[in-house]
């Protein structure tokens, strides 16, 4: 019997979560399709019926990502109270659940794709735009509170101690 329209789309969108985090925790390269499937608990084949190629569905997986992130800067109130919730334990040890602009630039600069590198750098200002706005501070001070978190979150999964994060914290956005 084939599915209908609305249960392909809830198939498609739960291939994009699932992928989506594994893509966040291991990069585009760390995982296979076979393994993105499983992690979905669909077959192999079945990433093949939704999306041409893996490159089609990191960028499916890229865009759904950015737009989650981005709805997350909008709910900002505060340069420190975002940098904050950026820099949370749970963010720090959880990849898959957190910023895809930390978790896939490098993936995204490796993967010599320009259509995915404009893909990324146009959500990547959409999201410094959206948090500009929900903190109120000027869009220069966002590019800067963006790239401060992005570094720190990087060095404390790498292992960096707790003192980065306080000193992130002491002055997000340079007010």
């Amino acid at each position: 019997m084939r599915k209908t329209k609305a249960a392909t789309a809830e198939t498609k969108a739960a291939i994009v979560e699932s992928a989506s985090r594994a893509f966040k925790r291991r990069g585009f390269d760390g995982v296979g399709v076979a393994d993105l499937m499983a992690e979905a608990g669909l077959s192999h084949g079945a990433a093949y019926k939704h999306f041409p190629s893996k490159q089609a569905l990191a960028a499916a997986c890229l865009q759904a990502a950015t737009n989650t992130s981005i709805a997350r800067a909008r709910r900002a109130r505060t340069p420190k109270g975002w940098m904050a919730r950026y820099l949370s334990p749970d963010r720090v040890e959880n990849a898959g659940e957190g910023c895809a602009f930390a978790a896939l630039a490098v993936d995204v600069a490796r993967s010599g794709d320009p259509a995915l590198q404009n893909m990324f750098a146009q959500g990547l200002e959409s999201y410094v735009a959206a948090l500009a706005e929900s903190t109120d501070v000027e869009t220069d001070a966002a590019w800067r509170m963006m790239a401060m978190a992005v570094g720190a979150l990087l060095l404390l999964r790498a292992g960096a101690g707790k003192e980065l994060r306080a000193a992130c914290l002491s002055e997000p956005g340079g007010r």
